[in-house]
């Protein structure tokens, strides 16, 4: 059983390595980049009915390249996108990526990770949320948890960004926690506060949490609290929206099929599983998200629900998107590329 499964992993490999026909293939988002590589993931996006800045979508999502690319020090550094279609974007390149590591942090390994959009409506403001690693090349431990920081920046027409603010330290004992991965955050425009969802992993990556908390400034939070699932499926990368009167979780998981989890809730602190929306299609050649899924999130358009997700098809990632009238009949879409 055990050279079964061996050979069977084998095989599954060299298979991601062959490249996928086009012509027959459902098409992924066209997400050019500043690096040229053009391989978008980890996206959040905004949908706004009256429009934003003149356009009706925004997105923020970390270039992540692989298949053979070179590694470089500024894969994830956040880039913004808009749309007034959600499927067609454009960006600039004049002002992306809106951060960048300075010389020091590039020598130094450093990366960020983990944007989330934000929409301030009572000052007509856009928030970027994302955090920053600071790696130490000398440091052989692997395992060793390494200095991250929850960060913002944000913008009042779209165009111009402000400085990175420090929201977080995770290493300070005053700190939320010791360490907040894929937060998702929503402003409450009625009670004045940010509600914060977010993964803990730490003491240890196993009996991951998704845990809650609010703040007035982004600074100074509340005492967390934890999230109750009625089906466990152990969290990885999550997003929280808020709509049609209830709180859509959707949670991506490294084990199992590492597919992507749908729950609901009427209150942000109890949630329901319904199904899982979408898993790796392994065996299908012309897929483009064969190899792995990653972090999602979700957004109501009118009467159309739409799921942006992270895929990759073991060559390059991607971003795909799935769309339906509800949360039970969503399929992925072939993106119609306009040139």
């Amino acid at each position: 059983m055990k050279l079964f499964r061996s050979i069977l992993r084998r095989g599954i490999r060299l298979m991601y390595k062959l490249p996928r026909n086009e012509k027959d293939a459902l098409r992924p988002l066209k997400l050019n980049d500043f690096s040229g590589y053009n391989q978008p993931f980890h996206p959040s996006v905004l949908y706004f009915e009256n429009g934003l800045f003149k356009y009706r979508f925004w997105m923020v999502q970390t270039p992540y390249p692989i298949g053979g690319v070179p590694y470089r020090d500024r894969w994830e550094c956040p880039c913004i996108y808009w749309s007034n279609d959600g499927l067609n974007w454009k960006t600039s390149k004049s002002n992306n990526p809106i951060d960048d590591l300075k010389n020091t942090e590039i020598n130094n390994g450093d990366y960020f990770s983990d944007p989330h959009l934000v929409y301030r409506d009572d000052i007509n403001q856009l928030e970027c949320w994302y955090r920053i690693t600071h790696m130490d090349r000398t440091q052989k431990d692997k395992k060793k948890q390494y200095p991250t920081y929850l960060v913002r920046k944000t913008t009042n027409d779209g165009k111009h960004w402000s400085e990175r603010e420090l929201l977080m330290d995770f290493q300070d004992t005053n700190s939320l926690d010791n360490m907040v991965r894929s937060p998702s955050i929503i402003w409450d425009s009625d009670r004045k506060v940010y509600r914060m969802w977010y993964v803990d992993t730490l003491p240890t990556l196993d009996n991951r949490n998704i845990v809650y908390a609010e703040s007035s400034d982004g600074k100074n939070w509340t005492d967390k609290r934890y999230i109750k699932l009625n089906h466990y499926i152990d969290p990885w990368h999550i997003d929280v929206n808020y709509f049609d009167k209830k709180y859509h979780l959707l949670n991506y998981t490294l084990t199992g099929a590492k597919g992507i989890n749908y729950y609901e809730s009427d209150d942000g602190m109890n949630f329901r599983y319904i199904k899982e929306l979408l898993k790796p299609s392994t065996f299908n050649l012309n897929s483009f998200y064969r190899a792995q899924l990653y972090r999602s999130c979700s957004v109501k358009v009118q009467d159309e629900i739409r799921v942006y997700f992270s895929a990759s098809d073991g060559i390059k990632t991607s971003i795909g998107v799935m769309s339906g009238d509800n949360f039970n009949n969503l399929k992925v879409m072939n993106i119609a590329r306009k040139e």
